[in-house]
């Protein structure tokens, strides 16, 4: 056919290459449409949260301002104002107003003159930027520390006005941070739309449990005030606004009037509601939601490349599909070269994934000669202090013989020179995870576990190794050999030697969980074998009563906890009662004092196996257990050795009693809050 009209292949080739490149010319440029408009979602949707992330970091830095009233409730105004900038609570003005009753306002006023206000009294507003003595009153809550400094707002009393005063009120009596919505600062000459953000501040050692508690409690508020246009503004820092309409809005606003806290430009709300390519993102702050909106100008440069006229040439096209096919096959080369070399590691063949943390990769894998199942651990983050760590963690844990601790069998360098250690594949389930799925346990089962902890941590002990991080999450339970519920201690990578001084966390530093970290360990203290047994309490208690002693929404506030608090008995945590020599037990575990701790994990061990009125967990009420769980519930775990991942704060204490620093990874950043005291001023 081809021969009679006079076609050779290369033409058909030709006619059919035209063909299929108007149909794709017409096909792509619908796709055109269809990525510029997932491009600038895309693109915007970053711009969303980056806006989030900073304003969830001053909400979070918000929140540790009352912990330095915590720790030091005489706090002056250079010490208030130190706290602030190192901190680095951007793009607000924070402000501490205490509550002062009537009798007390003369000496109130005289005591803030003296101490370098001479002009200082309690003021209420009456109209924009002018403020007159306030009215006489029962209490007043007057601004009487202020960072950056503004001598307009010192002295006013936040109770002057019916809307503070309900907010303020509504965030004293349930104890936690309230935001407001949109208002007009009254110290500005013109309109500036601002909100305010509320964080009560309670005297130390007093109940707080109910509301009536936490209105006698209550000292005062830290309040911090936001232009919403200067968010925005370095939020969006790195973006070219002039070429985007961008809107903030607050949709649990109750009017209309209230809803838009910023726009860039007069009706950019409106613009971007109706524009053909727009963009949207809600974002939580505190308990409001706002939403912020984005649109192009006619000037935005277009953020996806267009297809269409690269379709047409013919020829290119063919090359580009060479060229690509040639770029696939050599990629699959290279990867099918990467995976030949991950998959033999010395005498270990590598199987599958089956966890990632901050400092490894963790495989399964199986032995080539004995055909044993291993979890082998690969260093992931190959710096000369991590690398340390990593030697150091596999060094120290194959000195522990203990059934009860992980065992390690090999270590080695990859052919490449990446550092890996072998140890056994643990199938089962962590404590966390037991309790989160199944609740508390019974006492009999709880002390059955606590007695292996127990003995693990004793052959540590005599070792001279300290664990440092005792948790659930690092706590294994399995079916193993016949033996159920059978307990495995995991991850010795923070474990300090206290026969050469070493610290496997590679400073000099106390680290760990804060929901489990004693005392001293919170002060920088030395850390002794009787941290872990404070932390085999906090275990004991979470058990027994599904929480930690000492759970709150801030790393510092857990550590306060620990500090200053005595925890609740656990069964009255617990809503039932529990033998009374367990709940003593774990109670002395859980002592401020090391001293008034048991002395040994060894002797705890004998303590659990004398309490009266806690009866036997037996051999056959584990098996039934273990019979009513299928495999797919129970899934296999690989042993606990993920590091950071599985550590969603830790606290680490600086090098004296008035310095204190927190890392938290709640939100995927690490980030560091510093108070220091060390100046007193």
């Amino acid at each position: 056919m081809a021969r009679r009209i006079g076609l050779d292949g290369a033409s058909w080739v030709v006619l059919v290459g035209l063909g299929l490149t108007s149909a794709l010319y017409y096909w792509a440029g619908i796709q055109d449409e269809e990525r510029e408009l997932d491009a600038f979602r895309h693109h915007t949707r970053l711009h969303g949260i980056s806006l989030q992330r900073r304003l969830d970091r001053s909400l979070e830095l918000m929140q540790t301002v009352p912990a330095a009233f915590s720790v030091k409730p005489d706090l002056t105004e250079a010490e208030f104002v130190r706290f602030v900038r190192l901190a680095k609570i951007a793009n607000a003005a924070v402000q501490w107003a205490p509550r002062v009753t009537e009798e007390e306002r003369a000496r109130f006023e005289a005591a803030a003159k003296a101490s370098g206000h001479p002009s200082y009294q309690i003021r209420e507003a009456r109209g924009a930027g002018l403020f007159v003595p306030a009215a006489v009153r029962a209490t007043y809550l007057p601004v009487r520390y202020c960072e950056p400094p503004n001598k307009e707002i010192v002295g006013f009393d936040l109770w002057s006005e019916d809307s503070r005063r309900a907010a303020i009120e509504q965030s004293r009596d349930q104890g936690k941070t309230l935001v407001t919505g949109r208002f007009e600062l009254i110290e500005s000459q013109r309109p500036v739309t601002a909100i305010a953000v509320y964080q009560p501040v309670y005297a130390v050692g007093q109940p707080q449990s109910s509301e009536s508690q936490r209105r006698e409690a209550f000292r005062g508020v830290v309040s911090s005030v936001w232009v919403p246009a200067q968010l925005v503004r370095e939020g969006l820092a790195e973006v070219d606004l002039e070429h985007l309409d961008v809107s903030l809005t607050d949709r649990s606003a109750t009017s209309e009037d209230e809803r838009v806290l910023y726009e860039s430009a007069l009706g950019a709300s409106i613009g971007v509601d109706v524009a053909p390519i727009s963009a949207r993102m809600p974002i939580r702050v505190g308990d409001r939601q706002w939403q912020v909106a984005f649109a192009p100008r006619p000037s935005f440069a277009r953020l996806s490349p267009s297809y269409r006229f690269h379709l047409a040439l013919g020829g290119f096209g063919v090359t580009l599909v060479v060229a690509l096919a040639f770029a696939v096959w050599r990629g699959r080369r290279v990867i099918q070269r990467a995976t030949h070399a991950l998959d033999q590691l010395g005498q270990y063949e590598i199987l599958e994934e089956i966890g990632r943390g901050g400092m490894g990769v963790v495989y399964k894998a199986r032995h080539a000669t004995l055909r044993r199942a291993t979890a082998v651990k690969l260093l992931s983050l190959p710096s000369e202090r991590l690398q340390e760590r990593f030697e150091r963690e596999a060094l120290v844990t194959s000195r522990l013989r203990h059934p009860n601790t992980v065992a390690v069998y090999d270590y080695g360098r990859t052919p490449d020179g990446s550092l890996y250690y072998a140890m056994e594949l643990i199938s089962g389930i962590s404590l966390s995870a037991l309790v989160r799925r199944y609740g508390p346990l019974p006492p009999a089962r709880a002390v059955h576990l606590l007695k292996q902890i127990a003995g693990s941590l004793g052959e540590a002990h005599a070792a001279g190794l300290v664990h440092r991080d005792i948790k659930p999450g690092n706590v294994m339970l399995q079916n193993k050999g016949g033996e159920p519920d059978f307990v495995t201690v995991l991850d010795f990578g923070l474990v300090r030697d206290l026969t050469g001084k070493v610290t496997l966390s590679g400073r000099d530093a106390p680290v760990g969980t804060p929901e489990y970290m004693a005392p001293e360990q919170i002060r920088d203290d030395i850390v002794t074998p009787q941290a872990d047994l404070y932390a085999l309490g906090a275990l004991a208690y979470y058990l027994l009563t599904g929480t930690p002693p000492f759970h709150a929404p801030t790393a510092v506030e857990v550590c306060m906890g620990h500090l200053n608090h005595t925890p609740e008995p656990p069964s009255k945590r617990l809503g039932q009662p529990l033998p009374e020599a367990l709940e003593q037990l774990v109670l002395s575990l859980l002592a401020k004092d090391p001293n008034h701790r048991p002395g040994s994990a060894r002797e705890v061990v004998s303590l659990l196996e004398q309490l009266p009125g806690v009866p036997v967990w037996s051999r056959a009420e584990a098996e039934r257990w273990w019979q009513a769980q299928s495999q797919a519930h129970v899934g296999e775990a690989p042993l606990g050795a993920l590091d950071d991942a599985q550590v969603p704060d830790t606290w680490v204490d600086g090098p004296d009693d008035d310095r204190v620093e927190g890392e938290s990874t709640s939100d995927g950043e690490r980030r560091t809050i510093t108070v220091d005291f060390s100046s007193r001023g």
